[in-house]
Formats: structure tokens, C-alpha cells, sequence
């Protein structure tokens, strides 16, 4: 539980912080490339961040 609340909070950082009602799928898809080319995350670890 502690890694999902850890993802959505990261989610909305490097958001700016902007209210979860007001992100959608293109703050999704920047966030993911985020994780992908950035971080360079594994791919279980993306599947748990989605």
C-alpha cells in the first residue's frame, strides 16, 4: 500500500503539484516517458506506478 501512496504522491510533484482533479491523460503520458527516460525505472516498476 505504502508503494502506491508513494507513486501518487511523486504523480502529483512532478506534476507541480497541481490538484489530481485537474490531470489527465497527457500528465499521465509525461509522467510515464518521466519515469522511462529520466528515472529509467524498470518495467515492473512502471507497471506499479500506473
Amino acid at each position: 500500500m505504502d508503494s502506491y501512496i508513494y507513486w501518487i504522491k511523486y504523480f502529483i510533484v512532478v506534476n507541480g503539484k497541481q490538484h489530481s482533479s485537474q490531470l489527465g491523460d497527457v500528465e499521465i503520458e509525461r509522467f510515464l516517458i518521466h519515469l522511462v527516460a529520466d528515472r529509467q525505472v524498470a518495467q515492473s516498476t512502471q507497471a506499479i506506478a500506473i
